[in-house]
């Protein structure tokens, strides 16, 4: 058998294994997703839509199912030899364009998070925005010079894979950094409400909060962490990794609106006389940081 042989199988049964992963973890993206839909759109008793709809969080999860199915399909695509009326490696090249432009839009939404539980405050949020902006510039780069060098164009394959790299590394910094920072604005703000706290026997919303939005950083974070690992150690192993990545993005978007949904909005008592200056503002705190942070609550005044 010939050499070039031996590689086209090697490379069928990358891609094979590639399908099978990522077509497991989109079974379970589908099932987040119409969760995630019903608890964004319509009201407890699942018969009508809410007053009140975050449509953005809409939008992006519309996005994520898109792109996690486009590339399901065109996984199935490359399987079956279907390509044939594409430019050699040309499904490779749309998947990591829809994989890239998924990561940036979760990235983007982590910082867009931050900003409003800081009560839109520029100074907290300037390190993670220089991350996702570092991010988007990589990966406009990175794309560029790939459909560059699938056209024929001489293209410096050492730089191309720094610029992989230096990608998943700014995703895991931008992870860590954000959540860190959702996490500890929220505890915070449950610290200094634990006065106002009527049910003191249990952990209280923002501190379930804070494990949702940590557990859901920590998927994103090594979902990247494994895929710089696999291409680093093992290039053919990352292809697999990266498939599965843009699946466990999107499940991770989902779950922070899923596990937020059913949790109650009656926990905190606060005084209504206007000689205690803290509560309202304190209130003000708990509702948008919950209420941004999974984009479920109707209670959240308006910004």
């Amino acid at each position: 058998m010939s050499t070039s042989s031996q590689t086209d199988d090697a490379l069928e049964r990358i891609n094979i294994a590639s399908l099978f992963v990522e077509s497991i973890m989109y079974g379970w993206l589908l099932i987040s997703f119409v969760f995630a839909m019903r608890y964004m759109i319509l009201d407890e008793s699942g018969m009508k839509m809410k007053r009140c709809v975050h449509w953005y969080l809409v939008v992006v999860a519309l996005l994520l199912f898109s792109f996690a199915t486009v590339d399901v399909c065109l996984g199935l695509v490359r399987v079956l030899r279907l390509d044939v009326h594409f430019p050699p490696t040309g499904v490779d090249t749309m998947l990591v364009i829809g994989i890239f432009i998924a990561i940036v839009i979760v990235d983007a939404v982590l910082v867009f998070r931050c900003w409003v539980v800081y009560l839109h405050s520029l100074k907290v949020i300037c390190l993670p925005a220089a991350l996702w902006l570092g991010t988007t510039a990589t990966v406009i780069f990175y794309v560029y010079n790939t459909v560059a060098l699938h056209v024929g164009t001489p293209v410096d394959t050492a730089r191309l894979e720094h610029s992989l790299e230096a990608i998943l590394s700014l995703t895991i910094v931008q992870n860590i950094v954000s959540t860190g920072l959702i996490a500890a604005r929220i505890w915070r703000i449950d610290r200094e409400s634990a006065r106002f706290r009527t049910r003191r026997t249990q952990k209280s919303h923002l501190q379930m909060v804070i494990r949702i939005v940590i557990e859901s950083g920590l998927l994103c974070t090594l979902s990247a962490l494994c895929s710089f690992i696999s291409f680093w150690s093992d290039k053919n192993a990352g292809y697999i990794a990266s498939d599965a990545e843009i699946q466990l993005v999107s499940i991770a978007y989902n779950l922070i609106i899923i596990r937020t949904a059913n949790q109650t909005s009656d926990e905190y008592a606060f005084p209504t006389s206007p000689s205690s200056g803290s509560g309202p503002a304190l209130q003000l705190s708990i509702v948008r940081a919950r209420d941004r942070t999974s984009g479920n609550f109707e209670a959240a005044p308006a910004m």
